[in-house]
C-alpha cells in the first residue's frame, strides 16, 4: 500500500527521528536535497528505507537504483519476450508442474470459452462449477485467482457448505454465503473477467500460521542466476497479513519482516511505508515476529532456485514461497519485483544487480 510523502510530512518525520536519537532533521533535509536531484530518491523512499538512521552509510543511501536504473537492470537480466510465460498463472502453473517444482495443487481453469478441470471436464459456467464442487467433501477450501493479476488482487477462497444436500459457498473475503450461480456471475465473470485458475487451498506450516492465521504468509525471495549457472539468493523477507485479511501483500496492507539468509531468523517487521513503523510483534494480536526461526528455510532457497531455472532466458525473480507442513511451495514468480523490496531489508540494489555481481 504505497502512499505519497510530501515535504511537510517528511519534515515532521525528520523531527520525530531526531527526537528518537537518529540523524538531526537538518541533516536529513540536506541529504534529501542531494539525493533527490542526483539519485532520484524522494522523501517517501528516504523515510521508508530508514536513511535517517545513524547506522546508515552514505554509500548505502546512494546505492539504490532509481526506477529507470532498476528497470534497465531487470531488462538486462530478463528479456521482455520471455516474461509473459510467468505472468499468466495457467502457463506458470504448467511450467511448475512439468518441471516438478512444488506448488499448490492445480484443480482447473475456469474460463467461459475453454475452461476445464484437471481431468478435462468442462469448467465454463455455473452448472459446470456445481458439478466440480460435488466431488469435494463439506468444508473443503478452494482458491480462485485471476489468470493475470498481482498484489493479491482478486484472490478468493470459498469453503463448501451443505445443508440437506443444498450447496452454498462461504466466501472468505466477505464471510458471506453465496450460491454457485452468484459466485460465478459476481466474482468469476464480473471480477475475474471470466478467466480464473483454480487451486487447492494451501494449509501453511503451524509456525507460519502463528504469525497471522487468516492469511497464507509467504516469503518474498529475490534469486538470481549468473551466466555461468551459479545460483544466488539475494535477499528475503516474510510478508505477514493483517488480522482478518486473506492476503499478506504489503501493497494490500501487510507487514514485512527481513530474514537472515544464513539462519532463517526474522528481524522486526515494518509497515513498508514512509511512516516506518516497526513491529517486533504483530500489531493486531501480538504474535512474536523478531527472533523467530522459519522452518524449511534452506529448502525454500533450493525450491526458489529450481523455479527460476524452469523459465528460459530468465536470470532474476522475486519468488513467493509458502511453507506447508511438508515443506516449501512456490506460489508465483515475479520477474520485476518491486524495487522497494530491497529497501525493506536494507540492501542497496546498485551493487546487488550489477554486472559485476550477476553478469
Amino acid at each position: 500500500m504505497k502512499e505519497s510523502c510530501g515535504l511537510s510530512a517528511f519534515w515532521r518525520l525528520a523531527k520525530l527521528r531526531q527526537s528518537e536519537g537518529e540523524q538531526s532533521a537538518l541533516r536529513q533535509a540536506l541529504e534529501l536535497a542531494v539525493l533527490m536531484p542526483f539519485y532520484r530518491v524522494g522523501p517517501g523512499f528516504y523515510q521508508m528505507a530508514g536513511f535517517w538512521k545513524r547506522s546508515m552509510t552514505w554509500a548505502d543511501k546512494t546505492g539504490h537504483l532509481d526506477p529507470d536504473g532498476y528497470r534497465k537492470a531487470v531488462d538486462r537480466l530478463n528479456p521482455a519476450a520471455y516474461r509473459k510465460l510467468s505472468q499468466n498463472k495457467l502457463s506458470e502453473t504448467a511450467v511448475f508442474r512439468l518441471s516438478h517444482v512444488p506448488a499448490p495443487d492445480y484443480l482447473g481453469n475456469f474460463g467461459t470459452l475453454a475452461g476445464q478441470d484437471v481431468d478435462g471436464a468442462p469448467l465454463r459456467n455455473a452448472d459446470d462449477l456445481a458439478a466440480f464442487f460435488s466431488r469435494f467433501p463439506d468444508g473443503t477450501k478452494i482458491c480462485f485467482k485471476p489468470l493475470e493479476g498481482w498484489a493479491g488482487v482478486g484472490f478468493e477462497v470459498v469453503e463448501l457448505k451443505r445443508d440437506n444436500g443444498a450447496l452454498a459457498l462461504l466466501r472468505r473475503k466477505t464471510n458471506s454465503l453465496m450460491d454457485v450461480a452468484q459466485f460465478t456471475q459476481q466474482v468469476l465473470i464480473a471480477e475475474h473477467q471470466g478467466s480464473s485458475i483454480v487451486q487447492a487451498y494451501l494449509e501453511q506450516h503451524p509456525a507460519l500460521m502463528a504469525f497471522n492465521p487468516s492469511s497464507v504468509n509467504t516469503i518474498r525471495m529475490w534469486v538470481a542466476r549468473t551466466p555461468q549457472g551459479e545460483m544466488k539468493t539475494l535477499l528475503a523477507y516474510l510478508r505477514i497479513g493483517r488480522e482478518g485479511s486473506l492476503v499478506d501483500n504489503q501493497s494490500s496492507g501487510g507487514i514485512v519482516a527481513p530474514i537472515d539468509l544464513d539462519t532463517g531468523v526474522l528481524r522486526a517487521a515494518t509497515d513498508g511505508l514512509y511512516h516506518h513503523h516497526v513491529y517486533p510483534v504483530h500489531p493486531d494480536h501480538g504474535a512474536p515476529i523478531a527472533g523467530e526461526q522459519l522452518p524449511y528455510f534452506d529448502e525454500s532457497k533450493q525450491v526458489a532456485h529450481a523455479a527460476l531455472c524452469a523459465f528460459p532466458k530468465t536470470r532474476f525473480a522475486g519468488m513467493d514461497v509458502a511453507i506447508a507442513p511438508d515443506g516449501p511451495k512456490i506460489i508465483e514468480t515475479n520477474l520485476s519485483p518491486d524495487r522497494e523490496g530491497a529497501a525493506f531489508v536494507g540492501v542497496p540494489t546498485r551493487t546487488l544487480l550489477s554486472t559485476q555481481n550477476l553478469g
